[in-house]
């Protein structure tokens, strides 16, 4: 990391904005010109790689033959560093005036992070991660110019996974727990690993595309008994949107902004900030009733992901009031957001 005052050629540091496995984001001033700039820098570990420095100029080349008003202009290209536009923002905390889930993760002090995920499909089963450890890359097979080598390491649960596996199959849902080194990894776990991981475990779980709303809550039903079991600290993160219908890819860039105008359709958008309203009221039960006019907005994986979590926390029996982490907003016609389900003082279904 470089402290303030560092200087790259012309390029004075101010404070670090943020940081990835592609690169460190800086504020920074141009002493020239007397103007804030955004400097993207290289990791130190690829500075030295060739593929690497192709890849970062490829980036470069590719950000300044782009013009639209939502991606930042190219000001100037260094060895190992990208020096763009400032946009002025908000920050995640400055949005609902309430604190990002890795705080709440340190305040919880958990053991395990239960992560299912929307982008792992499973056809005849439910599959959860059983692995001792993980480690390697994840190139994105959806988007590999935006996600592309992201480093991954982090512990397992194979003695939680496999106990859900098997009170999975006794509850009637079959399920199958796996620790095949060639598994593949998908970035619905490593977005979350990556900004969110300290020292826990994790367990990913697959969602059935074939599932239906019983089957997911059955399997969250075996995952919360499996936790209780064992005693563990668990948070169980459903890693997935709300209604998800793309735009057609001619279309695609006229509805990128994050304004929830942009979503598929008005009917798409009024059912999604109903199941919000649901949630914040923790009204779990109705939201579970009313799956089948839901299911008509295209809820991404069946909304698996959604009722998955509910299983492990009570089922339609939960009460829990959700919290906004979030706006609720648009991602080329889909509708995203985050909510945070914090478990009241009488109980999950108090």
């Amino acid at each position: 990391m470089l402290g303030p005052g560092v200087r790259l050629g012309p390029y004075e540091i101010v404070s670090i904005l943020g940081a990835g496995g592609m690169g460190q984001i800086y504020r920074a001033r141009d002493v020239r010109l007397d103007r804030t700039v955004a400097i993207k820098l290289l990791p130190e570990e690829f500075s030295g790689r060739a593929d690497r420095r192709q890849r970062f100029h490829h980036e470069a080349r590719l950000i300044s033959a782009l013009n639209h008003p939502h991606i930042c202009s190219l000001y100037d290209v260094g060895p190992n560093y990208l020096v763009m536009e400032f946009v002025d923002g908000r920050l995640l905390t400055e949005l609902r005036g309430t604190r990002v889930p890795g705080e709440v993760f340190d305040r919880l002090d958990v053991d395990t992070i239960v992560i299912i995920d929307s982008h792992w499909a499973s056809t005849v089963e439910h599959i959860l991660s059983a692995h001792e450890r993980r480690a390697g890359r994840m190139t994105s097979s959806e988007l590999p110019r935006g996600m592309a080598g992201i480093p991954y390491d982090y512990a397992g649960d194979p003695e939680l996974a496999r106990l859900a596996a098997r009170l999975g199959d006794e509850l009637g849902t079959p399920t199958h727990a796996t620790d095949d080194e060639y598994l593949p990894v998908y970035y619905a776990t490593i977005n979350l690993v990556h900004y969110l991981h300290d020292d826990e475990g994790v367990v990913s779980v697959s969602l059935v595309q074939t599932g239906e709303p019983d089957d997911f809550l059955t399997m969250g039903e075996a995952i919360g008994e499996a936790v209780a079991r064992l005693d563990r600290r668990v948070i169980v993160l459903a890693s997935g949107g709300m209604s998800h219908t793309f735009w057609p890819l001619s279309q695609i860039t006229k509805h990128e902004a994050s304004d929830p105008i942009h979503i598929f359709t008005p009917e798409a958008r009024a059912a999604d900030e109903k199941r919000l309203e649901l949630m914040e009221a923790g009204e779990h039960r109705r939201i579970v009733e009313t799956m089948g006019e839901y299911m008509e907005h295209n809820p991404e994986g069946g909304f698996g992901h959604y009722l998955m979590m509910l299983g492990t926390v009570g089922g339609a029996d939960c009460t829990a009031p959700g919290v906004l982490y979030s706006d609720y907003e648009n991602a080329t016609g889909t509708g995203q957001v985050h909510v945070w389900f914090e478990r009241p003082p009488g109980g999950w279904a108090a």
